[in-house]
């Protein structure tokens, strides 16, 4: 199990690294610097994402489109089964409610991972003249509860981390 556990986080990792330090950064420079949606945690309105498709380049939509998509297929599954091993890991004194709970925020944070990456497809072949406020306001709102809902995970499993070695440390 040990070595699956790794290889899992080896892999997340690497996934991630490669989205964030090299995928997502050649959108953006083919965006003429505009964010892509991914990284608009505050989320963006339709002004917004036809100003973003309208100077995308071509290489840049064909990046968005292609190799970044499929990299982000596995993902919010990767990155939720990473996150729920470590839940699992350091619950195992933490009040019984914990576990389930935390496991669907991660569960939902991947759903709307799942959501926005569907929508930003939409948008992508819709292009800046074919969007519509619905389907913007739809992607916006899926990024938006995305990072809300991965920050919580974040923020929960390190309080859970924190707490455990506390309690170790004690006792």
């Amino acid at each position: 199990m040990r070595a699956g556990v790794i290889a899992l986080f080896v892999v997340t990792l690497v996934n991630y690294l490669v989205l964030t330090f090299w995928s997502l950064p050649i959108i953006e420079t083919e965006a003429g610097g505009l964010r892509p949606f991914d990284l608009r945690s505050q989320g963006y309105d339709l002004h917004d994402a036809q100003a973003f498709l309208t100077v995308l380049s071509d290489l840049g939509r064909a990046q968005y489109k292609g190799l970044h998509r499929w990299l982000e297929i596995p993902f919010p599954m990767l990155a939720a089964c990473a996150l729920a091993f470590l839940v699992w890991r350091y619950t195992s004194d933490a009040p019984e409610w914990v576990r389930p709970v935390m496991w669907l925020i991660i569960g939902v944070t991947a759903s709307f991972d799942y959501l926005e990456n569907l929508h930003v497809a939409r948008m992508l072949a819709a292009g800046p003249d074919g969007i519509t406020a619905a389907l913007v306001d739809a992607a916006s709102t899926a990024t938006v509860n995305r990072s809300m809902l991965g920050t919580l995970a974040g923020f929960g499993i390190l309080g859970l981390m924190i707490r455990h070695l506390l309690r170790r440390r004690r006792g």
